[in-house]
């Protein structure tokens, strides 16, 4: 495991945080939902799509699901909003803690 710039064993829980088993959940089923939906015609442009360079696939678009893209992105605004809830409370940590180091 790599240590953080400061080497600190909560400096690296910082650098590895995990997604909740709930959030991961969700966005599975958004993903299944996405992918069940699409229509044959979004599937001939996918298949055709997947047989480019990432390079000629950028900026090309296919039909989707508003609702379930809109699904996928409140699913990760909501992990994004854990992940940086916990960081934020073990940086407060951190911080503490080289303040009590300092003041010794």
């Amino acid at each position: 495991m790599k240590r953080a710039m400061d080497g600190s064993a909560r400096a690296v829980a910082i650098a590895t945080q995990t997604v909740p088993r709930d959030k991961v959940a969700a966005v599975m089923a958004v993903a299944a939902a996405v992918a069940e939906g699409l229509t044959p015609k979004t599937r001939r442009a996918l298949a055709a799509l997947e047989k480019l360079s990432p390079a000629q696939r950028a900026g090309r678009t296919v039909e989707v699901d508003a609702q379930a893209v809109l699904a996928l992105v409140q699913v990760h605004g909501e992990i994004v909003e854990v992940l940086s809830g916990e960081l934020s409370r073990l940086s407060g940590e951190l911080q503490a803690t080289k303040q009590t180091s300092l003041a010794l």
